[in-house]
């Protein structure tokens, strides 16, 4: 099996969302309204609450070429019809100057449905124009999303980051295996061009956050876990200031939403992420948590735990996310879930690299196989 027999799956998986109703050519009333929601997270050493905005623009070019990534849900925030109209794109724009005060909202999130420096998504000079727009409305510092080939562009970063005081790009590095990132995942990289887009990023005075995958399908609890961490501090190794450890959600037209509606994946329990907090001490303190309650596009399932100790599991992620305080997270309660999973997570076994890609390639055989017996 090969990486074009993934993409073909992937491409089959999102077959249908074509046809669906949701994407219309036909424009709602909210055309002109960004993809948001709030984040809570750290920013120069104090709680702060970030608002997160992805443009609804032409889809991200991997989702096009290849069907994209396995658990992404981007896809429902784009224009699949491929349109590209600059207006809307400044109309979005000014509708987050409208809602977001910079004085009060000086470092926000703005990003597209995919990687906001891919031309083939937004051409660069309405880029430009939009970064304009930002800077002039008094907004100082600045996120935004990219897969690492668009990064490697030095005269395009030096150019975005005259722009602010501050830009940061939010990189989806998931898994440090290329097998896993690429099997698992369907990111269609190499770890080599990720070591170049975080050294060019730097280069050009550019804050770096690195994005690990927790839940990811075909990986059992612990490998999940191993991997996440490994991952982490590869990224911490190559300089990263944030690692955020995403925790996937169920999107639909995703191959994780097959899967799991055939019994083939579960969510993760949110006690994973936190015992790959746990183990990388003492590098955690550059760790957030995302994934939890909010996300755009709202998912159909979160990441949960029981209903006895979700709402404080959560809380103790929150507060980690605005003070990097381990305390709540020490202190929460001994719930029988936690106990169920720790008991599970213990007496799971991490397979060989040998053996873990032959059983995945078999899943990928029997998916192929439902696939084409349900169309």
């Amino acid at each position: 099996m090969h990486q074009k027999d993934i993409i073909r799956v992937m491409q089959k998986i999102r077959a249908p969302m074509y046809s669906s109703h949701i994407y219309s050519k036909d424009k709602s009333d909210k055309e002109n309204m960004p993809g948001f929601y709030y984040e809570e997270r750290t920013w120069h050493g104090k709680p702060y609450i970030m608002p997160l905005n992805e443009l609804k623009t032409r889809p991200c070019s991997w989702f096009s070429a290849g069907g994209g990534c396995v658990t992404c849900g981007y896809q429902l925030i784009a224009d699949l019809s491929g349109v590209y109209n600059q207006k809307d794109m400044l109309k979005q724009t000014e509708w987050v100057i409208n809602k977001y005060n910079p004085e009060k909202y000086p470092f926000i999130n703005f990003t597209s449905a995919g990687s906001l420096l891919d031309e083939k998504e937004i051409p660069f000079k309405t880029i430009e124009k939009i970064f304009g727009m930002l800077r002039d409305a008094g907004y100082k510092a600045l996120n935004f999303e990219s897969r690492p080939e668009y990064l490697i562009d030095r005269t395009k970063l030096e150019i975005v980051r005259s722009y602010f005081d501050e830009v940061s790009v939010g990189i989806g590095l998931e898994s440090k295996n290329d097998f896993i990132r690429n099997f698992c995942l369907n990111k269609g990289t190499k770890l080599e061009i990720y070591v170049e887009a975080l050294q060019t990023a730097q280069e050009c005075d550019l804050i770096t956050d690195a994005y690990v995958l927790v839940g990811k399908p075909f990986l059992n609890m612990k490998e999940d876990v191993r991997d996440a961490v490994e991952t982490s501090r590869f990224a911490i190794e190559n300089n990263v200031d944030t690692i955020i450890i995403m925790v996937t959600n169920l999107q639909p037209y995703t191959l994780t939403k097959f899967m799991y509606d055939k019994g083939m994946y579960e969510l993760a329990k949110l006690w994973l992420p936190l015992e790959v907090l746990r183990v990388i001490v003492p590098e955690h303190n550059k760790v957030v948590i995302k994934g939890l309650i909010r996300s755009s596009p709202q998912p159909i399932e979160f990441a949960s735990t029981c209903e006895e100790c979700f709402s404080y599991v959560i809380d103790s992620i929150v507060f980690w996310n605005l003070t990097k305080d381990f305390e709540h997270i020490r202190n929460l309660p001994d719930c029988r879930c936690k106990q169920d999973w720790y008991m599970f997570f213990n007496s799971t076994e991490v397979r060989e690299q040998d053996r873990l890609e032959k059983d995945i390639k078999n899943q990928y055989h029997q998916i192929e196989e439902l696939l084409d017996t349900s169309s």
